[in-house]
C-alpha cells in the first residue's frame, strides 16, 4: 500500500514493539553509513530507549539509555481536564 507521499507500508511491521510493548514518540538518526539510531518513549520501562539497525527494517532490542528517575521532579503522566493524558508536568510548573 502506497501513500501519496510516496512511502509504501512495510508488510512485517512492527520492526519495533510486540514483545517490548508500546514504543512511540521516535527520533532517527543516520549514524553514518553503516549505522542508523531510533531513539523513542518505551513506555513498559518507563524510559528513553535506543535501538540500531544497519538497514532500516531489523533492529536491536531496544537498551535504555535515559532512565526513569522519579526523584526529577517530572510527573511522567497526568490526566488533563478533557481526560486526555498528558507529561507536561513539573514541580509547581505546568506547560500548556
Amino acid at each position: 500500500m502506497e501513500t501519496s507521499g510516496g512511502w509504501v507500508k512495510y508488510s512485517q511491521n512492527p520492526v519495533l514493539g510486540g514483545k517490548f510493548g508500546t514504543i512511540f514518540d521516535i527520533a532517527v538518526i543516520q549514524k553514518n553509513d553503516s549505522l542508523i539510531q531510533l531513539f523513542s518513549s518505551w513506555r513498559p520501562q518507563r524510559s528513553i530507549a535506543l535501538s540500531e539497525s544497519k538497514d532500516g527494517f531489523r533492529w536491536t532490542d531496544p537498551q535504555i539509555c535515559l532512565p526513569y528517575n522519579d526523584s526529577s521532579g517530572w510527573v511522567l503522566m497526568r490526566k488533563t481536564f478533557d481526560g486526555a493524558w498528558s507529561a507536561v508536568a513539573r514541580r509547581g510548573v505546568i506547560f500548556p
